[in-house]
């Protein structure tokens, strides 16, 4: 009986030593180090502060755009003879070639070409983005091309090559309505005194005082040039207009909002009081002189890309190095003494 019971014993030892080290097993985990995943690229979800850029073409798909046919686009031909094709490899449809900016399969005999009339001056919505094979050694070589479908009429395509610049002849109408938003009936500034404003009936320039105080009457599209203006109103200039940058919301040639205005009035003041009305409005032109200190120049023209730095007999010499390479200032004991443009 000992004998039985001792064996018992070594056998139940055993079978709870196995089911033990069975469940100290099942938690271990197998990992695979440094194993590779694909990389994707980030989008950014579009926020309408910005028209159709570099940085945010890929979060248009779902937007709305309106192409208007510019006068630029009648010259370059968009009618000309071209052909696309359109391929499918790894369940991805992308175009192998495409020899126009925009397209539209015209079925009509003997025609390739794109009807600018009948794709122009219409909304469309943006279906999808399709992407040529990546280079592997040139990011910049690979073509992307919209799909577009026609608003007011859901089966027609018109297919728009994208090659990473901004495309002139399309708007996101979200953007170009959060300008009208923005700026219509607020007032706005002349920055500097410019000649780049002109009459909206006669299109000569204007001389505009800086300072000048307008109204904004409304944000439009100048069919023949860049894609947008801003009409002003004011009690001698009468009706004026200027254009604003098509990729900026932000930024309208030589003008300034209310915010923009009464900030620059306190940081001229202070410049002023700091570095007397000469050199202040030197500096708010972003222009400097032989003379001045390290501080003025970097009022003037910001931090620069890099200092080279030397120590002589007569003291320390700088080097100051601008606009990739092209402007140089040299200091002698912290002040300016010459000035190079390439």
């Amino acid at each position: 009986m000992k004998i039985i019971s001792i064996y018992l014993k070594v056998l139940f030892l055993f079978i709870g030593l196995f089911f033990n080290s069975g469940i100290v097993t099942a938690q271990l985990n197998i990992i695979k180090v440094g194993e590779q995943t694909e990389k994707k690229d980030s989008i950014i979800p579009y926020d309408s502060l910005t028209n159709i850029t570099k940085s945010n073409f890929k979060s248009q798909i779902g937007q709305t755009w309106y192409y208007y046919g510019t006068k630029m686009d009648r010259e370059k031909g968009i009618g000309d003879d071209f052909y696309t094709k359109i391929k499918k490899k790894k369940d991805t449809d992308y175009f192998e070639e495409v020899y126009n900016s925009v397209y539209k399969q015209v079925m009509k005999r003997g025609y390739k070409g794109t009807d600018l009339d009948s794709v122009a001056n219409r909304y469309y919505y943006v279906n999808r983005i399709l992407e040529s094979e990546k280079s592997l050694f040139d990011d910049e070589v690979q073509i992307y091309i919209f799909e577009l479908i026609m608003k007011d009429a859901p089966y027609e395509k018109l297919y728009y090559r994208y090659d990473k610049g901004n495309p002139l002849s399309f708007i996101n109408v979200g953007y170009f309505e959060k300008l009208k938003e923005r700026y219509i009936g607020k007032s706005l500034y002349a920055f500097q005194t410019y000649s780049t404003f002109r009459n909206l009936k006669t299109d000569e320039k204007v001389v505009v005082p800086k300072g000048t105080k307008f109204v904004c009457k409304d944000i439009a599209i100048r069919e023949d040039r860049l894609p947008f203006i801003v009409l002003l109103e004011h009690p001698v200039y009468k009706e004026l207009y200027e254009v604003v940058n098509e990729k900026e919301i932000d930024d309208i040639y030589g003008l300034e909002t209310e915010q923009q205005y009464q900030t620059r009035l306190k940081k001229e003041a202070v410049l002023v009081r700091k570095y007397g009305r000469t050199n202040a409005d030197l500096i708010i032109k972003n222009q400097i002189r032989i003379g001045w200190t390290k501080a003025m120049c970097i009022e003037a023209w910001g931090e620069p890309e890099s200092v080279n730095v030397t120590k002589g007999n007569y003291g320390n010499h700088e080097q100051w190095i601008y606009h990739q390479g092209s402007s140089y200032l040299y200091f002698e004991n912290g002040i300016l003494r010459t000035i190079q443009d390439y």
